[in-house]
């Protein structure tokens, strides 16, 4: 058993140097090969999903949901931004739906952190429920209230127009 754990701890050194000797737009480029494969394997790219402004429009599922999480991290690394922000969302619906609500949590702060105006505004919203129902009603808070904020921002934007 300890000759397996040590086998693993190894190669996961062993692949972690290997990657690390890579150049980084060498890096970025096998990133986007893997994301092409993964999504083309799952379906293709998934639909964007409604607007913002629609909060509870149903998205429909696709055969991306279940790797969106991978997606979006390769597409980071391969500097594939609206890809990225796509599967982020995506991860964090699915996520939320699993109740597994720190990932839906930190998915939905980075996919606020990648967006401007109304959609930073609910994906900020979206990180205070995840966190609130989490339990973490310290962590929800200043999200919540930074959705807010938005919010107010964006209404008297629209009623002074």
């Amino acid at each position: 058993m300890f000759a397996e754990s040590a086998y693993i701890f190894r190669h996961a050194l062993l692949r972690d140097a290997a990657y690390q000797l890579q150049l980084p737009r060498d890096r970025a480029r096998l990133h986007r090969i893997a994301f092409a494969l993964i999504e083309g394997a799952a379906g293709d790219r998934a639909p964007a999903p409604p607007a913002f402004d629609e909060p509870w429009a149903p998205i429909p599922p696709h055969g991306t949901d279940a790797v969106a999480e991978e997606l979006a991290g390769h597409a980071a690394h391969a500097g594939m931004a609206s890809e990225r922000k796509l599967y982020m969302g995506r991860a964090a619906i699915r996520a939320g739906l699993q109740f597994r609500n720190l990932a839906a949590e930190s998915l939905w702060r980075d996919h606020a952190a990648a967006s401007t105006g109304a959609e930073r505004g609910e994906s900020l919203r979206r990180a205070g429920l995840a966190a609130l129902v989490a339990g973490r009603t310290s962590a929800a808070e200043p999200l919540l209230d930074a959705a807010t904020a938005r919010r107010s921002c964006a209404s008297s934007a629209t009623f002074r127009r």
